[in-house]
C-alpha cells in the first residue's frame, strides 16, 4: 500500500516538475509571430503575457523598450487606430467575455498613442496594435486551422 502511494505522489512530482519547466521564455511564440509576419521584433522584447489556442489563433502582450519604438514604427507601416482596427481585435472582445485579464486589453479609452499595422498573408493574418507612448505592444496571428483552412482577410 505504501509503495503504491509512493509511486503516485513520485509520477504527480515529477509531471508537475515537467509541466512548470515548460513556463519558461523558450516556449515562447515570437518566433512563430516573426516567421509568420516576416515583421522584424526587436530582440529585446519582454513577455508580459501570451496564448495560443491551439488552433486559429495566437499572441501576446509585449513591452518595447522605448529606445526601440521610434525604430519599429518607421520600419513598419503603422497607422493611427480607427474603427476598422477597434472591431477587428480579439483582445478587448475576449477581455469583455473573461477569457483575458482586463490589465491584458487595448485601452481603447484613449487612442491618441495608439497604432496598428494589419497584414495577411499565405493562410495567415495578423493584427499588431502599439501604444508608442508606454512601449506595451498587442499581437494577434491567426493561422489556419487543422483541416488547413485559414482565416478570413479581415480579423
Amino acid at each position: 500500500m505504501k509503495k503504491a502511494y509512493f509511486q503516485y505522489r513520485l509520477v504527480f512530482i515529477t509531471g508537475l516538475v515537467i509541466f512548470m519547466s515548460c513556463q519558461n521564455d523558450s516556449n515562447s511564440i515570437l518566433p512563430f509571430i516573426r516567421r509568420v509576419t516576416k515583421i522584424s521584433l526587436p530582440n529585446n522584447i519582454s513577455i508580459i503575457s501570451e496564448f495560443d489556442q491551439g488552433e486559429l489563433e495566437a499572441g501576446g502582450k509585449y513591452r518595447l523598450q522605448q529606445k526601440d519604438i521610434r525604430s519599429f514604427l518607421s520600419k513598419n507601416n503603422f497607422h493611427p487606430i480607427d474603427q476598422q482596427c477597434r472591431d477587428m481585435s480579439h483582445f478587448n472582445l475576449m477581455g469583455k467575455a473573461g477569457l483575458f485579464p482586463p490589465a491584458d486589453t487595448i485601452p481603447l479609452s484613449d487612442t491618441s498613442h495608439l497604432e496598428y499595422l494589419y497584414g495577411c498573408k499565405e493562410g495567415n493574418s495578423w493584427l499588431f496594435t502599439l501604444n508608442e507612448k508606454s512601449g506595451e505592444l498587442w499581437i494577434e496571428v491567426q493561422y489556419p486551422d487543422f483541416q488547413g483552412q485559414g482565416p478570413a482577410r479581415n480579423f
